[in-house]
C-alpha cells in the first residue's frame, strides 16, 4: 500500500516545480517584452531618420542643412539612423537566440499540465505511479529552466507573505502585547519568529 506521505511527496514536488515556473515566467516575459519594444522602437527611429528626405522633401532637407551628402549633419544624421539600426538588430537577435518566445510557451503549457496533474492528485483521480511518470515527462520539457541565465530561482521564503494587522503601526502597547496578522505560502522548511523592537532592543519569539 502507497502510504499518504508518498503522495504528499509528489504534490510538494508538483508545487515546489510550478513556483519555479511561475517564477521564471514573471521574470523571463517583461525580459521577452522590453527586448520587443527596445527592437521596435529603435527601428522606427531608424527608419524615420533615414527616410527624412522622403518624409521631409527639399525644404526639410534645406532647413536640416543635409542636401550636401558630404556635410557634417549629413554625416551625423545617418550615422545615428545606422546606430539605432544596429540596436533594432542586437535586440532581435538577442531575443531569437535566447529562444524567449518558445520557452515562455513551453513554461506555460507544462505549468497547466502539472496544474491539472495536482487537481487529480488532490481528488485522488490518478494513480501514484502514473503521476509521477507524467510529472517526469513534463518537467523534461523544461529543463532549460534550471540554472537559467535569466533569473535566479526562488528560495522558500519568496513565496512567503504575511501581515501584522494588531497592533497598528505607532500604536501605543503595554507591558502585554496582542498580537494578530496573516500569513501565506508557508512551506514545512519555515520557521517563524515575532520580534518586539524597543529602544533599539529587539526581542524574538518563536512561533
Amino acid at each position: 500500500m502507497i502510504s499518504s506521505e508518498t503522495y504528499e511527496n509528489l504534490l510538494k514536488r508538483i508545487r515546489d516545480r510550478r513556483r519555479n515556473i511561475k517564477w521564471f515566467i514573471d521574470n523571463l516575459e517583461p525580459t521577452g517584452t522590453r527586448l520587443t519594444n527596445f527592437n521596435i522602437i529603435c527601428g522606427a527611429i531608424a527608419t524615420v531618420l533615414t527616410a527624412t528626405s522622403a518624409i521631409g522633401g527639399e525644404p526639410l532637407m534645406d532647413a536640416l542643412g543635409i542636401t550636401d551628402p558630404h556635410s557634417l549633419t549629413w554625416r551625423i544624421l545617418f550615422a545615428t539612423a545606422a546606430l539605432f539600426s544596429l540596436l533594432s538588430t542586437i535586440a532581435a537577435n538577442l531575443y531569437k537566440s535566447h529562444d524567449i518566445a518558445s520557452r515562455l510557451g513551453k513554461a506555460q503549457v507544462c505549468d497547466a499540465k502539472l496544474e491539472g496533474l495536482e487537481t487529480l492528485l488532490e481528488l485522488d483521480q490518478i494513480a501514484l505511479k502514473e503521476a509521477a511518470t507524467q510529472y517526469a515527462q513534463y518537467i523534461a520539457e523544461i529543463s532549460f529552466i534550471t540554472g537559467s541565465r535569466f533569473l535566479k530561482l526562488p528560495s522558500a521564503l519568496d513565496w512567503v507573505k504575511g501581515e501584522i494587522n494588531e497592533p497598528k503601526p505607532n500604536q501605543v502597547v503595554g507591558s502585554t502585547i496582542s498580537c494578530s496578522g496573516w500569513v501565506e505560502g508557508v512551506s514545512p522548511e519555515c520557521h517563524f519568529w515575532l520580534a518586539v523592537e524597543a529602544n533599539d532592543y529587539i526581542w524574538p519569539k518563536g512561533l
